[in-house]
């Protein structure tokens, strides 16, 4: 492998073998080693998960295509796609839209209770999860930077109105006499993130 496995990484026996594997330099790059079904995801792609690398956005709609895969309807684990789009000012054609609707959002939009959008901005990820039943537009971040918080604001509140628009219509609402959820009014939310102890 090009990296020395932490401690903190903690891998032995057929996780030492699959890293190996996944992660050899001397195996080719173009070598599909993921097939989602929605998405594939060669050697080269998942080496963006080494320390010290740039994680590509394949490697996040990887996993997203994963974790919709076993997670409830009420649950929309969304792709790159949509924020993509909205953060780059371009508009997504029909058939895109529609095939988003129909491997991403397995629910009627009164239905679901939390999307999950991973964003991009200013060069670093971070988590969006509108959580539909308190109203609120939630910021998650690992490297959480007050100075950044604005901009990454800015992002969420461009992209939740993208994602409102593309439930717009009767289809959507299991129950007409619902009221359709508005992302786009929904608080902005950075939740209170325990500090590590550094010493323990």
């Amino acid at each position: 492998m090009d990296f020395k496995p932490s401690r903190e990484i903690d891998i032995a026996g057929a996780e030492m073998a699959v890293a190996t594997y996944i992660f050899s330099k001397d195996l080719l790059d173009s070598q599909i080693l993921i097939d989602s079904g929605l998405c594939r995801g060669d050697r080269g792609t998942l080496r963006t998960l080494e320390p010290r690398t740039e994680i590509v956005d394949d490697v996040i709609n990887l996993l997203v295509s994963m974790l919709k895969k076993t997670a409830p309807p009420c649950k929309w684990y969304m792709p790159m796609t949509i924020m993509q789009a909205v953060i780059e000012g371009r508009r997504l054609s029909s058939p895109i839209v529609a095939r988003i609707a129909r491997d991403y959002m397995p629910s009627k939009v009164d239905e679901v209770r939390w999307i999950y959008q991973p964003m991009w901005c200013l060069g670093h990820w971070f988590l969006m999860i509108i959580d539909v039943p308190r109203k609120r537009l939630i910021h998650l971040d690992s490297l959480h930077n007050r100075d950044m918080e604005p901009k990454r604001r800015e992002a969420m509140e461009k992209v939740a109105p993208e994602l409102e628009m593309m439930t717009v219509g009767d289809g959507w609402l299991k129950n007409p006499a619902v009221r359709r959820p508005r992302f786009s009014t929904f608080e902005f939310d950075v939740p209170t993130v325990p500090q590590q102890d550094r010493n323990s």
